[in-house]
């Protein structure tokens, strides 16, 4: 089983991960790269997208290796809570 490491590059540098998961808030992909110094070469980076303009700008990326798109629209859950509505679509670069 590999191990990802969710948004935090400094943690992913400490430690022999497969990969580090960006969402679109969070660091860029070649700040994450830069961050993960020389592991940085073997590390897989994910970036979450949530339109095809995002889908564009990781596929012509070249710190990404992995993308998800999730392509569901957001709609208000009980107690002002938001949730996705619909599917999650995923797609990658050199598994």
């Amino acid at each position: 089983m590999d191990l990802w490491i969710d948004d935090r590059a400094d943690l992913a540098a400490l430690f022999p991960v497969a990969g580090v998961h960006v969402g679109q808030r969070d660091l860029p992909p070649a700040a994450v790269r830069r961050a993960l110094g020389e592991a940085g070469g073997t590390v897989r980076i994910g970036l979450s997208t949530h339109t095809e303009a995002q889908v564009e700008a990781a596929e012509s990326d070249p710190a990404v290796d992995w993308w998800r798109w999730d392509r569901s629209s957001p709609r208000r859950a009980r107690r002002g809570r938001t949730r996705s509505s619909g599917s999650i679509s995923c797609a990658g670069r050199g598994s």
